[in-house]
């Protein structure tokens, strides 16, 4: 009943011919981010714990507050009932993403996607092969991190590679399926992953993770809040608050706020060496040696950030002295 309360009350609003004033907006996304706060927040307030949880609840709060926002600025006119309907209950990516952004979705359902089916068949598979095959083999090695009984250094560094793998495995194969079932039923859905791990700086990691997530806050959070433009402490703030944004999305716990930080401060040391050593111009290609050394530094970075991302924070604090430590 609470998402069919959320999905009406945004309905009602983006179909009027008139643009959503301030007011409206400010009051959609008010009650939005209390909804998605709420099963966040249950543990520390006893009576919430008996509420049930909603399936896709943070997904589809996203994709609501993208559609009023874009209703806003104008990007999109008068939301009929059935486009709104077919996006936002659109199955193939309703549970587990990637968010849907409404005007593109809506395109199709008028012109029809002409995706191949059988295309969306071998994604699927793909999809599916990730999910049972290959996480299950990477899965009993991933957990060797979290668990406190693991205090082998060895063991400890096989459990950070392991879930490093595993976590990518497991999301993309998510996405795998919806982008999948989506292609059979006809239709292009938003991509979330496209090889984040070969990567060979942070910021270029951040661009193939993920994607519909950080593609989403770009537009509707950084952006807004001024982005890049306005100076260092202006850029700094804005990347602090944004990376904070998705470690506390994925629970509101020390640890995933920590892990946000992590990365917040790789995009703010990244950007720093830029300005020093190419005056800003991230265009620049450096030789096959220096790109290899390049993706390496990044890919480390990303798997040791996964520590604070499996781990609670005491537990990863322990197991950073350990693997660096050599287990003594």
């Amino acid at each position: 009943m609470l998402l069919v309360v959320l999905m009406a009350f945004v309905w009602l609003l983006v179909r009027r011919k008139r643009k959503l004033s301030r007011g409206a907006l400010a009051i959609v996304i008010a009650v939005l981010i209390v909804a998605l706060l709420r099963p966040k927040i249950a543990h520390l307030v006893p009576s919430m714990k008996q509420w049930p949880d909603n399936l896709g609840l943070s997904y589809l709060v996203f994709c609501l507050i993208g559609l009023a926002v874009d209703r806003y600025r104008g990007l999109v006119g008068p939301v009929r009932l059935a486009d709104f309907w077919n996006w936002i209950s659109f199955f193939p990516s309703f549970t587990a993403g990637p968010i849907r952004r409404f005007a593109p979705l809506a395109k199709q359902f008028a012109t029809g996607g002409g995706e191949n089916f059988w295309w969306g068949v071998t994604r699927v598979i793909v999809g599916i092969f990730k999910r049972v095959v290959l996480v299950s083999l990477t899965s009993p090695i991933a957990d060797y991190l979290p668990n406190p009984a693991t205090r082998g250094w060895v063991d400890l560094v096989l459990g950070t590679y392991a879930y490093s793998l595993n976590i990518y495995l497991e999301f993309s194969a998510y996405t795998d399926i919806a982008v999948g079932a989506a292609a059979m039923l006809g239709y292009r859905i938003e991509e979330n992953f496209r090889w984040p791990y070969l990567a060979t700086n942070i910021s270029a990691f951040w661009k193939r993770w993920h994607m519909s997530l950080t593609g989403w806050l770009r537009d509707y959070l950084f952006i807004p809040l001024g982005g890049s433009r306005r100076g260092l402490a202006s850029t700094t703030i804005n990347t602090v608050m944004v990376m904070a944004v998705i470690g506390l999305w994925h629970g509101f716990t020390p640890n995933y706020l920590w892990w946000g930080l992590y990365h917040a401060a790789g995009l703010l040391i990244y950007r720093a060496y830029t300005r020093l050593a190419h005056g800003g111009d991230r265009s620049v290609h450096p030789g096959r040696w220096r790109r290899f050394g390049a993706w390496f530094l990044t890919f480390h970075f990303v798997t040791l950030g996964w520590v604070l991302f499996a781990c609670p924070l005491g537990r990863a604090v322990q197991v950073f002295v350990l693997l660096f430590t050599g287990g003594r």
